[in-house]
């Protein structure tokens, strides 16, 4: 199957703080959206990479991507100012390739093992959507005003990670028939909750973490330090 990457890399990194978006950061030698985008290397399905971003951090990534040894086609389109415009300009670049499904990853889930990665496309023979998934281990409640409103049936809550892997044609099909505005799109299964499209969970990865945060990110150099992830 012809697959291509989509990898949304527009975002300001508000939470992280810092002087520059935290997907272009060092981590432990390497950037950390460098080493996302090398996870998907030297996979065969993987066709091509689309990144939506700034348009400033084209030359620094081709450079970075040159000097780790990445020569596979790498297809810069301009973010957008959600999560879902960053997707959709990615859709719209992707048409003009022969594309059966999209894998659509964080920048910042550098992390990301090639088993978890192997495990999503070998879904796909029998799924439309597939994505990963670990069951949360906390209490969850839902809070409104500052009061607690209920307590969730942990049973039944997963946290969501990426990639995700959808068929092409059906979100191309939707993409122009949403508000690409409303931020409640926080992931791309999210789309098609609404249209009530049958989203396969297989079981995602605890180091396939997504760094937000100054502690996620000093989570991730100890993993790559101690070798605990592929």
């Amino acid at each position: 199957m012809n697959c291509t990457l989509i990898i949304p890399s527009g975002g300001k990194g508000l939470r992280f703080g810092g002087e520059i978006p935290k997907q272009y950061l060092d981590l432990n030698g390497i950037p950390i959206i460098i080493r996302t985008i090398l996870k998907f290397k030297d996979l065969d399905f993987i066709n091509r990479v689309i990144i939506a971003l700034d348009s400033e951090w084209i030359e620094f990534i081709l450079k970075e991507l040159k000097k780790n040894n990445f020569f596979e086609e790498v297809i810069f389109v301009k973010s957008g100012s959600t999560r879902a415009e960053s997707i959709k300009n990615c859709i719209i670049k992707a048409n003009e390739y022969e594309t059966n499904y999209l894998f659509v990853h964080d920048a910042v889930r550098c992390l990301v093992s090639k088993n978890l990665i192997l495990n999503l496309y070998n879904e796909l023979k029998k799924f439309e959507i597939v994505i990963p998934a670990i069951k949360s281990t906390d209490t969850l409640k839902e809070i409104k005003d500052n009061f607690v409103k209920r307590t969730l049936n942990r049973d039944n809550v997963y946290q969501i990670q990426t990639p995700q892997v959808i068929k092409f044609d059906i979100y191309n099909s939707i993409i122009n028939n949403i508000d690409i505005h409303d931020k409640k799109y926080s992931d791309d299964a999210s789309i098609f909750e609404d249209y009530e499209y049958k989203i396969k969970v297989i079981e995602g990865d605890s180091f396939n973490i997504k760094i937000t945060k100054n502690i996620d990110y000093e989570f991730a150099k100890y993993i790559l330090s101690n070798k605990l992830s592929d």
